[in-house]
């Protein structure tokens, strides 16, 4: 991919499952975490962490690797931090992050391992999370997206959720606004209702429609959908080509085009569509 924002799908793996981490190689997922905190177990930790150890040594390929620790206020924070900087992975996601300081803790122990590439992805699942997401987003250069947990944050709110999650339209947007006001990617919650694809297809265009660029997976059926809802359709492509062409034969100023009054927000939309469906169609 070209960019972060062509992360379409973030599958989570848990990272103590030694026969999913073997199979998640083989899917389709934009981008893979391997997790070390919701989906295990206390006593899976350790196990976890060396099978990660083991995985990433084999990883290999354009996909970036991912692991969501435990957060700095848990136990096993300087823990999973020790073996990631023998695992190395491409990023980290940070869970339940409600301040900036949380993500430079994280930072300095990356820091410490010399020419290690890793960004860092923090999760906001809280109301004091989202107060904070534009401390959180510029926290260090490394951050490169913000992720919404709509579970956590409806347990911490007390929102009781609907088919088409209203309650969580200014959860949502605010999340968007913090990410895209500091040049990172977006990404939406997970749809934890696994047999109904066709919510989830709804989830993920509202979630494109709202600004994010990228979705949380949870189950290996769900990738296909949720990258088809995050990526241009052949007809929006050519469409947004047939509007950067007449741009070259109008090149000043507002021009009029199918009706429409055309100016230069329209056309960084055009191009934002033409590089994101030539992304996906070379990675296919």
């Amino acid at each position: 991919m070209d960019s972060i924002a062509d992360l379409r799908t973030w599958l989570f793996v848990p990272g103590d499952d030694e026969r999913k981490m073997a199979r998640c190689l083989q899917l389709p997922a934009d981008t893979l975490v391997l997790d070390w905190e919701d989906s295990v177990l206390p006593t899976g930790k350790g196990s976890a962490r060396k099978h990660t150890v083991e995985m990433s040594a084999a990883f290999g390929g354009d996909r970036l690797l991912f692991v969501r620790i435990n957060g700095r206020r848990s136990p096993w924070f300087e823990d999973d931090m020790s073996a990631l900087a023998i695992a190395k992975p491409g990023g980290i996601v940070v869970p339940k992050c409600e301040s900036a300081a949380e993500v430079r803790d994280a930072v300095q122990f990356l820091e410490r391992v010399p020419g290690w590439d890793c960004r860092v992805c923090p999760i906001i699942e809280s109301p004091t999370g989202l107060l904070e997401a534009a401390n959180i987003a510029s926290a260090s250069e490394r951050v490169i997206a913000l992720a919404f947990g709509a579970e956590d944050f409806c347990a911490a709110t007390e929102i009781r959720r609907t088919a088409g999650e209203q309650e969580l339209l200014f959860a949502r947007s605010a999340l968007v606004v913090a990410a895209k006001a500091h040049g990172l990617a977006a990404i939406d919650s997970p749809t934890i209702v696994l047999d109904d694809l066709d919510r989830l297809r709804e989830d993920a265009l509202r979630a494109l429609h709202l600004g994010f660029t990228g979705k949380l997976v949870i189950h290996p059926k769900h990738l296909p959908i949720v990258a088809d809802a995050f990526t241009p359709s052949a007809e929006e492509f050519q469409q947004a080509q047939e509007l950067l062409d007449q741009r070259s034969i109008e090149p000043l100023g507002v021009f009029r085009w199918n009706g429409r009054m055309i100016d230069e927000p329209l056309l960084e939309q055009a191009r934002r569509t033409v590089a994101r469906f030539r992304a996906h169609t070379r990675s296919t």
